[in-house]
């Protein structure tokens, strides 16, 4: 453990802090206290906004789509839980969200 009591090899939270912001109303009404800088990632078919959250429950990233306003706060389990799914499961979604034909097949 660090002497901020952050796990060994983790950053410290209190240099990321400097970044930060106070959130918006909406923000608080969401449960943040405290937010990050906004980075994105797209492609020809979507765009998301993601940034890291800090609640009174802890940490979360926070993604946004604005295209859609679709919104979301992901803890760490559920972020660990993500990132073991192999690709089938991403496709198995995909055709789900989307209603493919294709599903079962």
């Amino acid at each position: 453990m660090s002497q901020h009591g952050q796990p060994a090899g983790l950053p410290d939270r209190a240099g990321q802090a400097r970044a930060a912001a106070e959130p918006g109303a909406e923000e608080k009404d969401a449960g943040i206290i405290e937010v990050g800088e906004w980075f994105g990632i797209g492609n020809e078919f979507t765009g998301v906004q993601i940034r890291k959250v800090w609640t009174r429950n802890g940490e979360r990233l926070e993604l946004h789509v604005p295209a859609r306003n679709y919104r979301s706060l992901l803890d760490a389990m559920q972020l660990e839980i993500i990132a073991a799914q192999d690709p089938a499961a991403f496709t198995r979604l995909f055709q789900r969200q989307l209603g493919s034909d294709e599903m079962g097949a």
